[in-house]
C-alpha cells in the first residue's frame, strides 16, 4: 500500500518562497483566526528569526511587512469569532448569498531581486498559486491532516492555470471572483497586483500541467472533462452530505465511472463514525464502493501507538492505476453545496495535477470491512455556521481618525446599529445603504485608544450581536502596537547595522502590547528604560542616527520599496520619523538644545528627500504637510534657547550653514 508524504506546510511554503521577497499577498479562507494568522502564518512570508515573545514578534512583524506592498485576507464572515489584531494588512469579509465562502488558497507574487542593486529596477517576478484545505487558523496550521498543492507561475512563460485566474471566454476566473464578494467598492490592491502580473507577464497559450477549478460549472462535470473513466477512485472529505441515498456521490460516480472506489470513512475522537449509519451502510452496499481508513502514521499525533488520532480535514479526490495518478486538491467537501456551481452552492476551488511514475501506484487507504459500533453524525463544515453574516462593515483611516460604515446593498437597513468595545459604545442611526458613511467624530469618543488595543468590535443589529473586524486604512499612522520609545532610544534604533541587532533592542527592551484602564481610558505614557549615558547622548550619536535614516529611506525609495518609506519617514511607528518628532515636542524634561538639535536634523533630512523624490511626496501631500507643520514648531524652541545678547545673530548664522546657505554669483 503506497501512502501519501507527509509535509509541514509552513516549511513547504518557506521552500517554495525560497528566499525571494514576497510583494503582494491574497489569503482566502472560511473561518479567520486572526491573532493565529499573525503570530504564525505571516512569518512564514519572510526569511528571518523570529522571538519567542508574541509582542516583541508583532513589533519584528510590523516592520516586515512594511516591505510587502500589499496583504488582503478574504474570510467568510459568518465564521469570524474575534480577535486580537493590529497588524498593516486588509482584512475582506463576505457573505454569499448562496452557500458560503469556502475556497482556502494563497497567491503569493513573490520577487528575485537584480543582480545589480543600481536605480530602482525590480527583479525577477513569479506567482506562487497554493490550493489548499487549510482555514487560517490553530488547527488548520498545526493540529489537523490538511493537504496542499503549490503551483509556480513564472514571468514570461505560458501556464495553464492564467486563464482559470483570469477571465477566460466570458467566464469569470478566480482573482475576479474572489473580488466580487466584496461589494464595498473599495481598493483590493493585493489582488490588482496578481492581476496586473497574469496580463502583462504571463502570455496566453498551451501548455500542459495544472487544470484550477473555481466554482465553473460543477466539480462532477470539472472532472468528467479531465479524467478518463476506469481509473480507481479514493475520496477524503471530512464531511458529507448525510442523506441515505447519497446523490451528490452518486452524480460523482456517474461522471467520472471508476473502477473501484474507497471513501475515508470520517471518525471523531471517541471513534465513533462522524456520519448516519444509514449513510455509512448506504455508501458500503454500492456497487464497487467500500468504506477506508487512512495509514494510522499519516493520522496520529505521536508515532507511539494509542496517542489518538488527529481530525482528517483534507479535501483529496485521487485517481490512479498502476502508472499514472490524478490529485485534486482543494477545499470540496463531498456535498452538494461543494459540487455544485458556485452560482447555486458555496464558493469552492481545487486543483488538478497529473503524474506518471515508474513505480507502481496503489490505493492509500486500506478497505475498511467492517463499521463502527457507534455514529455521532455531525453538521457539515458549511452548516456550521455561527450565525449569518452581517451586513454591515465598518472601516476607520488612521490619517484622519475617522470611522465610517457601510450598509450592503440589497439588505433591509435596520432602524440603528450599536457598536461597543469594551467600555467604548456609541450608536449608528439612520442607516444608509450602498454607500461609505462618516460616523461624527462626537459619536465615537475613545474609539481611537480602544482600536489600539484590537480592531475587533462587537455590533448588535435589532438584538442580534456580531463580531465585527474593521477595516484600517492609514496604517503608517496608527500607533505602535508596542509602549513608546523615547526620542534617544529611536536615535540609537536608526543608528543600529543588523537586523540582528534591531532584533536584539527590542528583546532587551521587553515590548508589550498597550493595555487599556477598565473604564477604556488610554494608558499613561510610559519611559522604557534608557541605556544609560552613550554616544547617542551627544551630537555625534544624533547626526548618525539621522544620516542612517537618510540613508535608510533613499535606498527604500530607489529601489521601490515606497511603503517602507512613507513608514520611516511620515509615519507614528516606534521607528519613524513622525513619531520622534513627537516625542520631541512632548518631551519637556528633555535637554533643550539637543531637543531644537534633533528637530533640525529631522527638517534637513525630510528637505533632502522629498526634494529628491518630488512624484512620491505628492502622492503623500497629506502626511507630508502634517509632518511640516510639526517641523515649524522648531521656533518654539529656538525661542526658549538661553542665548547670549548676540544669540539672535549667531542662530540666524548656525541654521544658514546647518542647511546650507545658497551660492551667491559675484
Amino acid at each position: 500500500m503506497s501512502s501519501p508524504t507527509p509535509e509541514v506546510l509552513t516549511a513547504q511554503l518557506r521552500k517554495a518562497i525560497g528566499g525571494r521577497s514576497v510583494r503582494a499577498a491574497v489569503f482566502t479562507t472560511f473561518p479567520f483566526d486572526p491573532e493565529f494568522f499573525e503570530l504564525f502564518v505571516l512569518p512564514a512570508l519572510f526569511e528571518r528569526a523570529w522571538s519567542r515573545d508574541p509582542n516583541v514578534r508583532r513589533a519584528q512583524l510590523e516592520e516586515a511587512l512594511r516591505d510587502v506592498d500589499n496583504v488582503a485576507v478574504y474570510y467568510d464572515r459568518g465564521q469570524f469569532d474575534g480577535g486580537l489584531v493590529g497588524l498593516d494588512y486588509t482584512r475582506f469579509g463576505v457573505a454569499r448569498r448562496t452557500g458560503c465562502f469556502h475556497a482556502k488558497h494563497l497567491l503569493l507574487l513573490v520577487e528575485r531581486p537584480p543582480s545589480s542593486s543600481a536605480g530602482p529596477v525590480r527583479g525577477e517576478h513569479a506567482l506562487l498559486v497554493v490550493t489548499t484545505s487549510a482555514n487560517l487558523t490553530r488547527s488548520g496550521w498545526w493540529e489537523n491532516v490538511e493537504a496542499a498543492q503549490i503551483e509556480e507561475i513564472r514571468a514570461g512563460v505560458p501556464h495553464p492555470m492564467r486563464s482559470a485566474l483570469l477571465d477566460d471566454g466570458g467566464a469569470r476566473g478566480l482573482v475576479r471572483r474572489i473580488r466580487e464578494h466584496d461589494r464595498t467598492e473599495v481598493a483590493h490592491s493585493a489582488l490588482d497586483a496578481i492581476r496586473d502580473f497574469l496580463l502583462r507577464d504571463v502570455p496566453t497559450g498551451t501548455a500542459p500541467g495544472p487544470v484550477l477549478w473555481a466554482g465553473r460549472g460543477t466539480f462532477a462535470a470539472f472532472l468528467a472533462a479531465h479524467v478518463r473513466p476506469g481509473l480507481r477512485l479514493e475520496i477524503v472529505a471530512p464531511y458529507v452530505e448525510d442523506i441515505e441515498a447519497a446523490p451528490t456521490l452518486g452524480r460523482l460516480l456517474d461522471a467520472v465511472r471508476p473502477a473501484e472506489t474507497r471513501i475515508h470513512l470520517p471518525i471523531d475522537k471517541d471513534a465513533h463514525a462522524a456520519v448516519s449509519e444509514a449513510y455509512a451502510r448506504a455508501v458500503a452496499a454500492l456497487p464497487g464502493v467500500s468504506w477506508g481508513e487512512l495509514p494510522a502514521a499519516l493520522t496520529h499525533w505521536t508515532k507511539e501507538a494509542g496517542g489518538g488520532h488527529r481530525f482528517t480535514h483534507a479535501k483529496v479526490y485521487r485517481f490512479f492505476d498502476d502508472r499514472r495518478e490524478v490529485l485534486v486538491v482543494g477545499s470540496v467537501n463531498l456535498s452538494a453545496a461543494a459540487h455544485s456551481d458556485a452560482s447555486a452552492g458555496n464558493f469552492e476551488s481545487a486543483v488538478l495535477v497529473e503524474t506518471v511514475a515508474n513505480a507502481r501506484r496503489d490505493w492509500w487507504m486500506s478497505r475498511r470491512n467492517t463499521l463502527p459500533e457507534h455514529f455521532a453524525p455531525r453538521v457539515g463544515e458549511e452548516e456550521a455556521v455561527r450565525g449569518r453574516a452581517p451586513p454591515l462593515h465598518l472601516r476607520y483611516d488612521w490619517r484622519t481618525d475617522l470611522l465610517a460604515y457601510f450598509w450592503e446593498p440589497g439588505e433591509a437597513a435596520a432602524a440603528a446599529v450599536d457598536v461597543s468595545t469594551g467600555a467604548v459604545g456609541f450608536r449608528i442611526t439612520p442607516i444608509v445603504v450602498g454607500v461609505w458613511v462618516p460616523v461624527p467624530p462626537e459619536v465615537v469618543l475613545g474609539l481611537r485608544d480602544r482600536l489600539r488595543a484590537s480592531a475587533c468590535v462587537s455590533v448588535t443589529i435589532e438584538l442580534e450581536t456580531f463580531r465585527v473586524l474593521v477595516r484600517e486604512e492609514g496604517m503608517q499612522n496608527r500607533p505602535p502596537l508596542v509602549c513608546d520609545l523615547t526620542p534617544e532610544q529611536i536615535l540609537e534604533y536608526w543608528a543600529l547595522l543588523s537586523q540582528e541587532q534591531r532584533d536584539a533592542f527590542l528583546e532587551q527592551h521587553g515590548y508589550r502590547l498597550p493595555q487599556l484602564s477598565e473604564d477604556g481610558a488610554p494608558p499613561a505614557p510610559t519611559a522604557v528604560e534608557g541605556s544609560g549615558t552613550t554616544l547617542f547622548d551627544r551630537f555625534a550619536g544624533i547626526f548618525h542616527a539621522f544620516s542612517c535614516l537618510r540613508e535608510h529611506v533613499q535606498n527604500a525609495l530607489q529601489s521601490g520599496r515606497k511603503k517602507e518609506a512613507a513608514y520611516r519617514l511620515l509615519g507614528r511607528k516606534h521607528d519613524s520619523l513622525g513619531a520622534l518628532v513627537e516625542r520631541v515636542l512632548d518631551d519637556e524634561l528633555g535637554d533643550l538644545t539637543s531637543r531644537y538639535v534633533q528637530l533640525l536634523c529631522a527638517r534637513e533630512v525630510t528637505d533632502a528627500v522629498l526634494a529628491a523624490h518630488p512624484a512620491w511626496a505628492a502622492e503623500h501631500s497629506v502626511a507630508v504637510v502634517e509632518l511640516r507643520a510639526r517641523l515649524d514648531r522648531v521656533a518654539e524652541l529656538r525661542a526658549r534657547l538661553c542665548l547670549p545678547e548676540d544669540g539672535a545673530a549667531f542662530i540666524e548664522w548656525f541654521e544658514g550653514e546647518f542647511f546650507g546657505r545658497p551660492e551667491v554669483s559675484a
